[in-house]
């Protein structure tokens, strides 16, 4: 390729600019969405305590609570992916082994994140910062025990939340400090971490999910002889004052905010306390692991991203 053709620009050895496949695909038009929004978990959110917990998780880097038309409560993790060129949007993978079947096969002409994070009120799902959440429980009626008797329909809190910006209390996490923060959960003094399912790979889709999140820094697999799960290390937003952090952090060591996380159990934090696990931070150190086949290829039809 020539380097005079001022048409293309080159960017690295394997990114180009305004080549034909880029300018045809709905992605080069396209916010990054999908490579900057990590799906973690379902939310089990039923009382007012755990809409309050649900703010401190606000104050955490990259954590962003939705909420789904379909009433269903999903934290997110709000990261760019480690192969994301952010200037050209592209991946620095593409089409290589490296990459997930999740984002080869995933379809951009019928993009669910496109359609879900282009702003933060659309008709799929609403983004979530404490001021929200605060926002939410004064529309609720609670019952003597706490209990959520009455929240308030899609399109008032579409109309409330629209005088209450979400940006710019909620950015992505700095890559830097979330890649710091995984490297200290090799030491004895590591940090608070967060845990998410799913559990043990079952399936080929079950190892392609696992190299699709492995992707966004600061994720780890944590896995022991029974119990797997993935982990984030809990870091703070910059702009935590110093009374609020020690009373997230007797929080977190008190697993208050694994409450809300539909697929962690006792199991898992007792693993996560004993400290007997080991950790993986990128998807070829699966590799070899006694007892553990991967899968190198996967059919087109397989490793779907649910969302």
């Amino acid at each position: 390729m020539a380097d005079s053709d001022p048409t293309i620009l080159q960017v690295s050895e394997t990114i180009f600019l305004n080549t034909p496949d880029w300018l045809a695909s709905p992605c080069s038009s396209c916010g990054t969405y999908c490579c900057s929004n990590l799906p973690l978990c379902d939310l089990s959110i039923e009382t007012r305590n755990d809409l309050l917990y649900l703010a401190d998780i606000c104050w955490f880097e990259g954590m962003v609570p939705v909420l789904k038309q379909d009433g269903q409560w999903r934290l997110f993790y709000n990261a760019d992916c480690r192969f994301l060129h952010k200037p050209t949007a592209k991946c620095i993978i593409h089409n290589t082994p490296e990459q997930s079947n999740i984002c080869k096969t995933y379809p951009p002409d019928r993009c669910w994140y496109r359609k879900a994070f282009t702003s933060t009120e659309t008709d799929l799902l609403l983004r979530f910062n404490g001021v929200r959440i605060e926002r939410m429980i004064t529309l609720c009626r609670f019952g003597e025990d706490g209990e959520i008797l009455e929240a308030p329909g899609w399109e008032m809190l579409q109309k409330e939340f629209a005088g209450l910006p979400f940006f710019p209390t909620s950015v992505p996490a700095p890559p830097e400090r979330m890649v710091q923060a995984e490297k200290r959960t090799r030491g004895r003094e590591r940090g608070p971490l967060f845990l998410f399912p799913p559990g043990k790979p079952q399936k080929p889709e079950h190892f392609d999910l696992l190299r699709f999140r492995l992707g966004f820094p600061g994720v780890v697999l944590l896995t022991s002889f029974t119990l797997w799960c993935f982990a984030l290390p809990a870091v703070f937003k910059l702009q935590v004052p110093p009374d609020i952090r020690r009373t997230l952090c007797q929080r977190l060591e008190a697993g208050v905010y694994d409450e809300l996380i539909v697929g962690i159990t006792e199991h898992e934090r007792y693993l996560l306390k004993s400290g007997a696990f080991s950790r993986i931070a990128r998807y070829a150190e699966l590799e070899g692991m006694p007892g553990l086949q991967t899968v190198p290829e996967l059919p087109e039809d397989t490793g779907r991203l649910t969302c």
